[in-house]
């Protein structure tokens, strides 16, 4: 009883790990690496199994959203802001 109570309890925490990752065999995964690799970078996490046996998961990069949000906070401080309708003070051909 005990040991299949302890099955149990591994299998559900398998279940808990893999709800919403895909799950990838390592045959499958090594012949469609680079794949598998532009998925995790867009964010998708993936389990890779060997026989049906959890062997790695692979996660996208932590703060790679926060740095990007950095980035361009760090870009707006720069940037001038204009009325971009109207003429500027240089002077247009078109407007003559």
């Amino acid at each position: 009883m005990l040991k299949s109570l302890r099955l149990y309890i591994s299998f559900v925490q398998y279940r808990k790990r893999s709800i919403g990752m895909k799950n990838v065999s390592i045959s499958e995964f090594r012949a469609n690496l680079l794949k598998y690799l532009t998925l995790v970078q867009k964010g998708e996490a993936i389990n890779v199994t060997s026989k049906g046996s959890l062997m790695a998961t692979l996660n996208p990069p932590v703060g790679q959203q926060k740095a990007a949000k950095l980035q361009l906070d760090k870009l707006g401080t720069t940037a001038v802001i204009n009325d971009v309708v109207s003429p500027g003070e240089d002077s247009w051909d078109a407007l003559k």
